[in-house]
């Protein structure tokens, strides 16, 4: 196929975009093939179950489907062929990580080892599988990587991806997929240290947005990567398994239900907003880089920045489902 590459911006129409990159002749490898190949059936799978209407994009690796509509309450649904619940628009898509892949320097990207003979799925456990059981500090020394501080941000999260990729900095079918990777840590009693946060909103901008364009249904709507590790009863942290997963529907729609109480709720009072015990999936609390990090609300005052985050008891029953 030849793919053409325009800069895109919502003002200036179609036809006056300006091309910015070389056209690109691209064939599609045997082993992305596979893969997409799979995740096709995935979706045919989930329309013959009568499922049209849970389909999302963490469904899939590389192959997605895509949201056709208008988006928000006002968009025409569709009827779908073994259900009567109407479904929203789709359409098959490379996923925004596949194409970004194909212009990106990956010089320094590991390989997983996804192939035709093994899948995403086998190949993760695979990586993971003589790691399982040793302590954090064990892992370290064995993969080189050391802390470089008590505070050193990431640290679990690059040991992972250094297993993964047999050494590297990143893994080019994690990248490809759009695999949102998340490392979890257990207390001994097995639940989780903390919430699962994400990316702040401004108090502004929530309010004009839709569902379907907020950064929180983009982020729950991706497939994740958990990377669990947990203290042991000598206070030793260790690597404890690893999983795939993505919300499921039921979840979502609750997600969603949050999403749109605090944005009802942001523009009549700013300091009122969901709280972990009004829902069993997701909660607003602040998130800031310090003290000064704050925004602006609707009712003219300065508030510390604020996000979404999974709440620690449902991400203790994602990481036992796994």
């Amino acid at each position: 196929m030849l793919i053409m590459f325009y800069q895109y911006a919502r003002e200036v129409p179609v036809i006056d975009r300006k091309f910015v990159l070389t056209p690109l002749m691209y064939e599609i490898p045997p082993n992305d093939l596979a893969v997409i190949k799979a995740d096709w059936e995935k979706i045919q799978g989930k329309v013959l179950q009568g499922k049209a209407h849970e389909l999302s994009e963490g469904d899939t690796f590389y192959l997605g489907a895509c949201r056709k509509g208008s988006g928000g309450t006002k968009e025409k649904l569709m009827s779908q062929p073994f259900s009567k619940v109407p479904a929203p628009g789709r359409a098959f898509s490379f996923k925004q990580g596949y194409l970004s892949r194909l212009i990106l320097d990956t010089q320094e990207e590991g390989e997983l080892g996804v192939s035709g003979e093994i899948s995403f799925e086998e190949a993760t456990q695979k990586r993971f599988a003589k790691y399982l059981g040793r302590s954090i500090e064990d892992l370290s020394l064995d993969l080189n990587h050391l802390k470089r501080d008590k505070n050193h941000k990431n640290f679990h999260r690059e040991i992972a991806t250094r297993i993964l990729s047999n050494g590297g900095s990143s893994v080019a079918e994690i990248s490809k997929a759009g695999i949102e990777m998340k490392t979890v840590r257990l207390q001994a009693n097995g639940k989780p240290k903390e919430s699962m946060s994400f990316p702040a909103f401004d108090f502004m901008d929530i309010g004009n947005e839709s569902w379907e364009d907020s950064s929180f249904f983009e982020k729950i709507e991706r497939k994740f990567l958990f990377v669990v590790f947990q203290v042991d009863s000598d206070n030793i942290e260790r690597l404890q398994k690893a999983g795939y997963w993505n919300m499921p529907y039921e979840d979502r729609k609750e997600a969603e239900r949050v999403w749109h109480d605090t944005q009802r709720r942001v523009a009549t009072n700013a300091h009122d907003l969901p709280g972990m015990t009004e829902s069993h999936v997701a909660h607003v609390r602040p998130k800031a880089k310090d003290g000064n990090d704050k925004g602006i609300t609707p009712q003219g005052e300065w508030r510390t920045k604020q996000c979404f985050w999974l709440n620690a008891s449902y991400i203790a029953k994602v990481v036992a489902s796994i």
